[in-house]
């Protein structure tokens, strides 16, 4: 247990030897992540280089470093939903393209007041575009609808720019989605004849989207903390119920400053303890117990 702490027992929390891990720590780069759309039609060419933040933005957790290129697939609002019977994706080929997909679902109200939003939330848009062979994902407002104002300014850090971060050892790579201003999402609406309640379909001519993403991994040592009542019931012993609480948070950000966190890094680790000093003195249970204290905000 951490020193300090007030669980007193006649059978103490045992815990293994101490040691420590190597976790996989990435920092993604604004410079050298890039976005450029090529509008092909008619014989004409039309290039458009996009800014991170003032033409599009993306949260880069999780996606592989490198460039992409790959032509336009429209997917109407990229919706997949079993009970309503909508299938944007059915009878649609977008394995290996970028999906085109309005914000929203079918049936959302347009236009009017709309809330002031994050600053962009992919996560809607990402599951049905992966799990169909997409490669990546433009997300754009619908026709005629204006974007809800951000609650604060651009700043790369908050989306993810910049700031080391650690990642499960089982996650999964992640596809690029990518949140297209208003003036770009004018631009495609007009050039690909795009309506509100257009139906998904393939572009015709040669509409293309390269991405580049630059970001360093490294690897850095790190350390968990378990402590463990082993169940009395020796077939029941080997199930094991968990608590869990981190007691560190996401290091340090622009400013330098450290993210101790009294709530909720020191109230959970505290909390912690308190079960485990009530476990410590009460009655033995059939299933094992383990006390669990994580760093790098749960991600241990």
């Amino acid at each position: 247990m951490s020193r300090g702490s007030r669980v007193s027992t006649s059978d103490p929390i045992s815990s293994p030897p101490a040691r420590s891990r190597l976790e996989r720590v990435t920092t993604p780069h604004v410079e050298g992540t890039e976005l450029t759309i090529t509008i092909s039609q008619n014989g004409s060419k039309r290039v458009i280089p996009c800014k991170l933040g003032a033409d599009f933005l993306i949260r880069p957790f999780g996606i592989v470093p490198g460039e992409i290129e790959a032509p336009i697939v429209f997917a109407s609002h990229g919706q997949v939903d079993g009970d309503k019977k909508i299938d944007d994706y059915e009878d649609l080929a977008v394995k290996n393209q970028f999906v085109l997909v309005y914000e929203g679902r079918h049936g959302d109200a347009s236009g009017g007041n709309r809330r002031q939003s994050p600053i962009f939330n992919p996560f809607s848009k990402l599951e049905p575009a992966r799990k169909n062979g997409a490669i990546g994902v433009l997300v754009i407002e619908p026709p005629g609808r204006q974007s809800p104002p951000s609650r604060n300014p651009f700043n790369p850090q908050q989306l993810g720019f910049e700031r080391p971060s650690m990642a499960l050892g089982s996650s999964e790579p992640s596809i690029p989605v990518i949140k297209l201003s208003d003036d770009i999402r004018d631009i495609l609406v007009e050039a690909l004849g795009l309506e509100t309640d257009s139906k998904p379909k393939a572009i015709e001519g040669d509409t293309r989207v390269q991405f580049r993403f630059t970001s360093t991994k490294e690897m850095k040592t790190d350390r968990n903390v378990i402590g463990y009542f082993p169940g009395t019931d020796e077939a029941r012993k080997k199930e094991v119920i968990i608590f869990s609480a981190h007691y560190d948070h996401v290091g340090v950000n622009e400013k330098g400053e450290i993210h101790n966190g009294s709530d909720d890094n020191a109230s959970g680790t505290s909390a912690l303890l308190e079960i485990a000093e009530a476990f410590g003195n009460g009655p033995k249970l059939p299933r094992s117990v383990a006390f669990l204290w994580v760093s790098g905000e749960d991600k241990g």
